[in-house]
């Protein structure tokens, strides 16, 4: 159900009123100026900037207004407050029948409604108001409600030895109401629910935060703030921009090539040279790192799968919200992310794997590793669901020690 309601809102015509008008296509529309009777005019080239100005405005409102009505599935309410009451529809009965001149005469939005409701055979009550005949147009659609409320007594003042008081209780006003304004909203838990989730903290890559477009982010970590480029050029790049150019190396090096570390440096020299990686990004990975991973049993591994292995694997899955917030019961979030690595074993086996380039000391893996497990199991039910069968290993890979972790 919409309630579309401020219909009564004047039109903005008041940008025309400006001493110079502009247009993105017609140009200037100054005033013109007699020096010898020192009074203004408008010009044509005025007057024309100004017809196309106000024509936008109307198809603009006039979209708005379809907008909110075409949002309805079952009832569609629309307001308007007339100040002037009667008079005011006996001033629109002039403009019938409806023309495009008429339309586009009229001061607001709901005078657009109020000329079509004029003519509707449900409308007999404003066109005796308005003191026109009661002729109405036929073949009009669906029936219309349209109800006229005066509002004269609601303007009354009702004061009992100075102090004022309610209105009187009006005839036939159901007991049950303060129940029914007493009312709370029984899913009131579900409703602060977010309608999407990530299942990776922003790590400042660009298909992470695609991927984590309108959701809520973590609060621990804010939006950072990207350094200008002359002193990252200056300085070098944060440790956060050093991960996301591992894992752009990560995303394009191939598998099967010299892993070397001779190798993997020509071979960022060439991504270097088209386009993939900056020079900054270039300079901040290490191709001993690279070659580390490569020659370890987990990358000969995903080498051997060969195109059964995906890497930057993006999803979005609809998933139980009560797998993420204790309130989610019966309700579902949609689960996006971005998979830095699955592949599938020769056994069949499906192996997910998450590079870190986080500062961690030999020994540490497993500390830090447990942090990380609720995002590895939400990529695993992920790729569950996308793929139709189990996810049978979850694989961190730390660059900082060369160490392949299994939770």
């Amino acid at each position: 159900m919409v309630l579309v309601c401020g219909l009564t809102r004047r039109l903005n015509r008041d940008d025309l009123m400006r001493p110079v008008l502009f247009h993105p296509e017609l140009g200037v529309g100054p005033r013109g100026l007699d020096r010898e009777r020192m009074v203004e005019y408008p010009t044509l080239a005025r007057r024309a900037v100004a017809r196309r100005l106000e024509r936008e405005m109307l198809a603009e409102e006039l979209r708005l207004l379809y907008v909110a009505m075409t949002r309805a599935r079952e009832k569609l309410i629309l307001t308007f407050a007339l100040p002037e009451g009667a008079d005011t529809l006996a001033r629109l009965g002039e403009g019938l029948p409806i023309s495009p001149l008429s339309l586009e005469q009229q001061q607001s939005v709901g005078a657009w409604v109020l000329l079509h409701a004029l003519t509707r055979p449900e409308g007999d009550a404003l066109r005796a108001l308005a003191g026109l005949p009661e002729t109405a147009a036929e073949g009009l659609g669906p029936a219309w409600d349209i109800h006229w409320v005066d509002g004269t007594a609601l303007g009354e003042e009702h004061k009992v030895e100075g102090l004022y008081t309610d209105l009187p209780r009006e005839e036939g006003v159901d007991d049950g109401l303060a129940a029914r304004l007493s009312w709370t909203y029984p899913h009131i838990a579900a409703a602060s629910l977010p309608s999407k989730l990530t299942a990776t903290q922003i790590k400042g890559r660009a298909l992470d935060r695609e991927a984590a477009e309108e959701t809520v982010q973590s609060a621990r970590r804010g939006q950072p703030i990207t350094r200008p480029s002359f002193i990252a050029e200056k300085q070098g790049l944060t440790p956060a921009q050093r991960g996301t150019a591992l894992h752009l190396a990560m995303q394009y090096l191939p598998l099967d090539g010299d892993s070397s570390p001779e190798g993997v440096a020509a071979e960022l020299d060439r991504l270097t040279e088209a386009g993939f990686l900056t020079k900054l990004q270039r300079e901040a990975v290490e191709p001993e790192r690279l070659s580390a991973f490569l020659t370890s049993p987990l990358g000969r591994a995903m080498a051997a799968a060969g195109t059964a292995c995906r890497r930057e694997f993006k999803f979005s899955v609809l998933d139980s919200a009560l797998n993420y917030f204790p309130d989610g019961k019966e309700e579902e979030v949609l689960l996006q992310g971005v998979i830095d690595a699955w592949f599938e074993g020769e056994d069949g086996s499906l192996t997910v794997v998450d590079f870190k380039s986080d500062r961690v000391r030999p020994g540490g893996e497993r500390e830090r590793a447990e942090e990380y497990r609720p995002q590895l199991n939400a990529y695993s039910l992920a790729l569950s669901a996308i793929l139709g069968w189990p996810v049978n290993r979850q694989i961190l890979w730390f660059f900082a020690t060369d160490t392949a972790l299994e939770l």
